[in-house]
């Protein structure tokens, strides 16, 4: 119901998701909700913990707190990232929400270990609890609390694909369980002296601590530069079967500078007979058109389909060195070119990358090619060994997987 009021404030009748104006508002106003829920959270549970002497909330209170910085974090993170792109940064300030959730995430990760090490003391130095009702009414409506807040964040977080806010949604859904547990452990403190308290503040550390690991794998999967969603690949892939003039498509390579700013370069083979003005019109075409259906700043390499006699035998090698090599998939943009500093062989080869794992497996393919076409590559009548031409190879590995 929130949500749903928060947007029309926000955008109105008719909200534009894909407006990154919109996006950055309605990000950080959703963060302010987040911040003062947290803070109400966090104020109730200290009091709970210090008047009960409960490792457990205390230890809770102080995950909300952390949720509390968080969200501060979240409304930075979504601020910076919708600036414009500038001289130094021409591709925009997108990845800001990566570091930002960076951020949020070792942030919980000190704090599942500060609890988890307060816990484990516990165990061995177990505290007196007091117990009393409406503590226990209070740590029940957190629960309800951050259980809306769990839907609250992962609606937005859909709407304007927001990864602070999808951790955000995450972690709240964390602390609906690991509140649960300091609730069961807070009543198991009525019926025994076993340290049960600070058992419940173990199992919200080792929880913590995972959520947050699991966060951190993702956002530096991130910025390191994810495979692209496999579903906007076959989309822009699609486009430019409606279009005869492009015989064949290849290298499909996506780059994210943040959710909402994509980039993408694609090889496109064109006949030979097409006039160069024809295909500048199609490129052009295509280009726009991807941008205005998926957002995508779309580059288009043109690839001519001719040969040349060397290129033919080129080729022929290839298909046969490839068939005896399971670790070569295939090949492309194979060419022979001539310059005035000699003549090169240039192409990419599609690598399994289940086999060919790291640069020492890439080299040995490289060279080990290399030996194979220099002593069978024949051009102007001479093999590549008896012209003794240095640097006359780019060969380029991409890498595909099967599973």
């Amino acid at each position: 119901m929130i949500d749903k009021l928060l947007i029309k404030k926000v955008g109105g009748d008719s909200p534009n998701y894909e407006n990154k104006i919109f996006r950055t508002k309605l990000g950080s106003w959703t963060a302010m909700v987040g911040i003062f829920c947290n803070v109400l959270l966090t104020i109730t549970k200290l009091g709970i913990g210090y008047i009960s002497g409960s490792i457990s909330i205390i230890a809770d209170a102080m995950n909300n707190l952390t949720d509390s910085a968080s969200s501060i974090v979240s409304v930075i993170g979504i601020k910076l990232s919708g600036r414009a792109s500038d001289r130094e940064h021409p591709h925009g300030h997108g990845r800001w929400e990566y570091l930002a959730t960076l951020f949020i995430s070792c942030v919980i990760l000190f704090v599942g270990i500060n609890i988890l090490v307060n816990s484990i003391k516990g165990i061995f130095n177990p505290n007196h609890i007091i117990f009393n009702y409406l503590s226990l009414i209070l740590l029940i409506l957190s629960i309800l609390v951050k259980l809306w807040m769990y839907f609250f964040y992962k609606s937005i977080a859909i709407k304007i694909n927001s990864t602070p806010l999808k951790a955000a949604s995450v972690d709240s859904l964390s602390d609906v369980l690991v509140t649960s547990i300091v609730v069961a452990s807070y009543i198991s403190s009525l019926f025994t002296k076993f340290p049960t308290d600070a058992i419940g503040g173990l199992l919200v550390s080792i929880f913590i601590l995972k959520n947050s690991v699991d966060l951190i794998n993702e956002t530096i999967s991130s910025l390191l530069g994810d495979e692209a969603n496999e579903d906007l690949k076959e989309k822009i892939l699609s486009e430019f079967n409606n279009y005869s003039e492009i015989i064949d498509t290849h290298d499909l390579n996506v780059h994210y500078y943040g959710p909402t700013r994509i980039y993408a370069t694609i090889d496109a083979m064109v006949s030979p007979e097409t006039s160069i003005i024809r295909l500048h019109k199609v490129f052009t075409e295509i280009e726009h058109l991807i941008h205005h259906k998926y957002d995508v700043f779309l580059n288009i390499h043109m690839d001519v389909a001719i040969e040349s006699s060397a290129e033919r035998k080129l080729k022929v090698l290839l298909d046969q060195y490839c068939n005896a090599h399971n670790e070569i998939l295939s090949y492309h943009d194979e060419a022979v070119v001539k310059t005035e500093h000699g003549t090169f062989v240039v192409l990419h080869l599609d690598v399994d990358g289940n086999i060919i794992k790291n640069n020492d497996d890439e080299e040995k393919v490289i060279s080990t090619l290399k030996c194979y076409l220099n002593n069978t590559l024949e051009v102007d009548g001479k093999s590549f060994s008896e012209q003794n031409i240095d640097n006359q190879y780019n060969i380029f590995i991409d890498k595909v997987y099967k599973d």
